[in-house]
């Protein structure tokens, strides 16, 4: 601010471009093996073996519209916390999209998605904005909305913090949720959510 001239500098950040030829993006399906994630009361449900498949689902769609896609792993297997942002950033990844599925102490109370960004990252944030805006229009799954993981833990999520690149963590339903868990099972769901994320990433 100098006298009455006020200079703004004006970033745009790079979210995409509209296409993902050449992208390199790591798709995280949370979770594995002994650490099965949350799970449905019952226990006939893990959220492992969702976002297994979901992820799966994810990282076909987003190879088809071109990108190079990194799993972070590809069968029920545990991978730690800080490795699965490692592999992204080892591999130069522009994209980190880490799979998960909800919980709460109440079951039935809550439902609908949730994405994830990183507190304090204007271009994650932008991506989380892009991809929840495409998983808002699929049918019969709320959406809840965009949030920092600071709001979760003050230093937020280990896989977002430790990745050097924009990244996501999406919550796609609530696993002790009847409606939510039924419809996370669906495969309709599972490809709408595919093509959700391959959408918010080349807006």
């Amino acid at each position: 601010n100098s006298g009455n001239q006020i200079a703004l500098d004006l970033i745009k950040p790079r979210v995409g471009d509209g296409k993902l030829a050449g992208k390199i993006v790591v798709v995280d399906p949370g979770h594995g093996k002994h650490d099965s994630g949350a799970k449905a009361p019952d226990k006939s449900v893990y959220e492992k073996d969702l976002t297994l498949a979901i992820g799966t689902l994810v990282a076909k769609e987003l190879s088809a519209n071109g990108a190079t896609v990194i799993q972070t792993r590809t069968t029920d297997t545990f991978v730690e916390l800080k490795e699965r942002a490692e592999i992204a950033n080892r591999n130069g990844a522009e994209f980190f999209v880490s799979v998960h599925i909800n919980s709460n102490r109440v079951a039935e109370i809550t439902s609908g998605t949730i994405t994830f960004h990183h507190g304090g990252s204007v271009t994650g944030q932008l991506l989380a904005d892009c991809i929840q805006n495409e998983i808002k229009k699929i049918d019969r799954m709320p959406s809840i909305g965009v949030w920092s993981d600071t709001r979760i833990y003050s230093t937020g999520f280990a896989v977002l913090r430790y990745s050097k690149m924009p990244g996501v963590l999406l919550e796609l339903g609530f696993i002790n949720n009847s409606r939510d868990r039924k419809r996370m099972q669906e495969k309709d769901y599972q490809e709408a959510v595919a093509r959700a994320v391959a959408k918010g990433i080349r807006v």
